[in-house]
C-alpha cells in the first residue's frame, strides 16, 4: 500500500504541477530529472502530450521547451564529469547514483562503441546520468556531445509528445476501454524491458525454472500495480477481472518463453565461443614463431604447416601439404611410423631427429609431439625447434670434457677434487696408484685420512686460506694404504661452483728428495775433503770452493774467496800458462800441472 500511495502521489504531483504551470512546469521537472530526480523524463513528455491534446500548449513550443530543458539537464552531469573526473565518484551521495558497477559497464560500452554509445544513452532512462558523467570524464568535447545528444533529443522528444497526444485522443474516443488497453500496453512494455534486462544477465543462479517463475510473477504484479493508476476505481476492477489470469498464466508463459530464449542464447554463445576458440588456436598456430606441423599418422604425411615452417624448411605451404615425412626426416619410413605410433599412444612426446631442408642441408631438431582430433581424424601436432647449433656446442663440449678427462687420467701426477669439507669428489688413476687405494675406496675418504703432518683443525685452516687466496702450493706427507709415508707437493686451486671445490694436483717427491739428499751428501764430502777443490770457468770466476781451499789460501769465508778471480791468485808465471792449460783440459778432458798462488796475506805457495 505504501508503494502504491507513493506512485499515485508522485504521478499526481507531476501531473498537477505541469497542468498548472504548463511550459515552466515541464521545463523545471525535466531539468530536475537531468540532475537526479528519480522520475523518467518520459512521464513529463507524456503529460505534455496530454496537455497538447487538450489544446493548452503548442506542439512546436512545448517541444522546444522540453528539448532545451533536457539538453541543459544532460549537460550538468557531463560538465560535472569533465571538471571533477573520477575523484567525484568518492562522494557518498554521488556513489548512490553513479555506483561503481554501473560506471564500469558504461565505461566498457563507451570504449567499445564510442560515439554510438553516447547517442544510445539518450534512450536508456536508467543509465543517462552515469553515462553522461562518464562521457565528460573521458574529455569528449562539449560541442560534439551537444550535437550527439541533440540528435537523440530531436528523435525522442517530439515522438514521445506526439505519441502521448495520439494516445490521449484515442482514449477520448474509446473511453475507459482505451485506458485499460493503455495500462496493459504499459505493463507489457515494462515486462519486456525488465525481462530483457534480466535475461541478458543470464546468471546461472537465476535461470533455473523456480527463479524464472518467481521473477515472471513479480513482473506481472508490478504490471497490475501500474493498472491501479486508472481513474475512478477502474484499476481495481481491471485487477480483479484479469488478475488471476495474469498472476497464473502469464508467469508460466514467461517461463516457457524465457527458457526458449535462454536456450537460443546458450546455443549462440556456444557457437560464438567455439568460433572464438578456433580463431584463437588458429592465430596461435599461424602467428607462432616456432615451427609447427600437423601430421597424419596413417599416411605419415604433412597435413598443414605454419609460416614459420615455410621459412625453416624452405618449401611453400602448398608444397609441404601432403609431403611424405620420409622426405623430411632422415629416418627410414618404418622408423618414422614407429616413432609416430609412440607419439600417438602417448608413450613419448619428446624426440630428437635430423630433418632435411629444401636446399638439401640437414639440421638437428628437437620435436615435441601430441595427438589431436580434427575433422573426425586423429592427427599429430609437432612443435619443431632447430637445435643444430646447440647439438654442435654440446658435442664440442663433450669432446673437450673427454679430452680433459683423458689428460687427467694419463698424467703421472695425482689429481683429485675435494669439497670444502675435504671430502674426495673425483680422483684419477695416478692418484690411486700413488696411494695404493681403489677409486671407490678413496671417494669415501677425507684428505685428513691421508695427511700425516696436519691435524683436522689445521686442515680446516688451510682450506679456508686456499678459499681466501684462490690457490696455494705446499709440501706435505701422505700415508699409503700399506702404511708407508711419502713426501708430496700439492698445488690446490679453489673453484666457486657447486658449493665450492678444491682442484688439486699432487706430485710424489720421493725421488726428488732422494736426489737432493744424495747431492747434499756429495757436497758434504767435497767440503770435508783434505785436498783443495774448486770449480771455475775459463774467465777465472770461481763457482765453488771447499774448506781445504779456504784454509790453503788463508780466507775465512767462502763468500770472500768466491769474490776473487783465478787470474788474481796465480803468480805471473802461472798466469801466463792458463790459456795453454785450458786448451789441454778441453782437448784431453783433464790435465796435471804445477802452479804457484798468492795467499790472502800476499805470500806465495806452490801447489799441484
Amino acid at each position: 500500500m505504501f508503494l502504491l500511495a507513493l506512485f499515485e502521489g508522485l504521478g499526481d504531483l507531476v501531473h498537477g504541477y505541469i497542468e498548472r504551470f504548463h511550459y515552466l512546469g515541464a521545463f523545471v521537472v525535466l531539468l530536475l530529472c537531468g540532475i537526479g530526480l528519480p522520475l523518467p523524463e518520459e512521464v513529463t513528455l507524456v503529460a505534455c502530450g496530454y496537455l497538447l491534446h487538450e489544446g493548452k500548449v503548442e506542439f512546436v513550443t512545448v517541444t522546444l521547451v522540453c528539448s532545451s530543458a533536457i539538453l541543459l539537464g544532460d549537460s550538468i552531469p557531463f560538465w560535472f564529469g569533465r571538471v571533477y573526473g573520477m575523484r567525484a565518484l568518492q562522494g557518498r551521495w554521488i556513489r548512490r547514483v553513479l555506483h561503481p558497477e554501473r560506471f564500469a559497464r558504461l565505461e566498457e560500452k563507451f570504449r567499445t562503441h564510442g560515439l554510438w554509445a553516447t547517442f544510445v544513452l539518450r534512450f536508456m532512462p536508467g543509465a543517462r546520468i552515469a553515462g553522461y558523467f562518464l562521457v565528460g570524464s573521458m574529455k569528449m568535447s562539449f560541442a560534439r556531445f551537444l550535437v550527439i545528444d541533440a540528435l537523440g533529443v530531436a528523435v525522442s522528444v517530439p515522438a514521445s509528445i506526439w505519441a502521448a497526444r495520439y494516445a490521449a485522443g484515442k482514449l477520448a474516443e474509446g473511453g475507459h476501454g482505451g485506458l485499460v488497453k493503455l495500462a496493459i500496453l504499459i505493463g507489457v512494455v515494462l515486462l519486456l524491458a525488465l525481462a530483457g534486462r534480466y535475461l541478458r544477465k543470464r546468471d546461472q543462479r537465476w535461470v533455473r525454472p523456480v527463479p524464472l517463475l518467481l521473477f515472471g510473477l513479480l513482473v506481472h504484479v508490478l504490471m497490475l500495480i501500474i493498472q491501479l493508476w486508472l481513474p475512478q476505481q477502474m484499476g481495481w476492477q481491471v485487477a480483479r477481472t484479469v488478475g488471476p489470469v495474469v498472476l497464473i498464466g502469464y508467469p508460466i508463459a514467461f517461463l516457457v518463453a524465457a527458457r526458449v530464449f535462454l536456450e537460443g542464447e546458450r546455443r549462440r554463445d556456444a557457437v560464438r565461443t567455439l568460433a572464438e576458440s578456433e580463431e584463437r588456436h588458429r592465430s596461435l598456430f599461424e602467428a607462432n614463431h616456432a615451427v609447427m606441423l600437423m601430421l597424419d599418422p596413417e599416411t605419415a604425411t604433412v597435413v598443414d604447416s605454419n609460416p614459420a615452417a615455410e621459412r625453416f624448411y624452405g618449401w611453400s605451404r602448398d608444397e609441404l601439404k601432403g609431403k611424405p615425412l620420409s622426405e623430411i626426416n632422415t629416418l627410414s619410413p618404418e622408423q618414422i611410423r614407429s616413432e609416430m605410433r609412440a607419439a600417438q599412444e602417448a608413450k613419448r612426446n619428446h624426440f630428437f631427429f635430423q630433418h632435411r631442408l629444401a636446399d638439401g642441408s640437414v639440421r638437428d631438431v628437437e620435436v615435441y609431439s601430441g595427438s589431436l582430433r580434427f575433422a573426425d581424424k586423429n592427427l599429430l601436432y609437432s612443435i619443431v625447434h632447430d637445435v643444430t647449433e646447440r647439438m654442435q656446442a654440446e658435442k664440442a663440449l663433450r669432446e673437450r670434457e673427454q679430452h680433459l678427462h683423458t689428460i687427467l687420467q694419463t698424467t703421472v701426477d695425482g689429481f683429485w677434487v675435494l669439497d670444502c669439507q675435504g671430502r674426495f669428489i673425483e680422483v684419477n688413476d695416478a692418484a690411486c696408484r700413488m696411494l695404493g687405494y681403489r677409486r671407490d675406496e678413496i671417494l669415501g675418504m677425507v684428505i685428513a685420512d691421508l695427511d700425516v703432518d696436519e691435524s683436522p683443525e689445521e686442515m680446516v685452516v688451510r682450506v679456508a686460506r686456499i678459499m681466501a687466496n684462490g690457490s696455494e702450493l705446499f709440501e706435505a706427507r701422505h700415508r699409503r694404504k700399506d702404511g708407508t709415508i711419502y713426501p708430496v707437493e700439492v698445488s690446490s686451486t679453489y673453484v666457486d661452483r657447486e658449493g665450492g671445490r678444491l682442484v688439486c694436483f699432487c706430485r710424489d717427491l720421493t725421488e726428488r728428495k732422494q736426489r737432493e739428499a744424495h747431492i747434499a751428501l756429495l757436497g758434504q764430502m767435497l767440503d770435508t775433503a783434505p785436498a783443495s777443490i774448486t770449480i771455475h770457468d775459463t774467465e777465472g770466476r770461481f763457482h765453488f770452493a771447499n774448506e781445504a781451499t779456504l784454509t790453503l789460501h788463508g780466507y775465512d769465508t767462502k763468500e770472500e774467496f768466491l769474490a776473487t778471480n783465478l787470474y788474481d791468485l796465480d803468480v805471473p808465471e802461472s798466469r801466463a800458462l792458463l790459456a795453454e792449460h785450458f786448451r789441454i783440459i778441453a782437448q784431453e778432458g783433464h790435465a796435471r800441472f804445477e802452479v804457484a798462488h798468492h795467499r790472502k796475506d800476499g805470500s806465495v805457495f806452490p801447489l799441484e
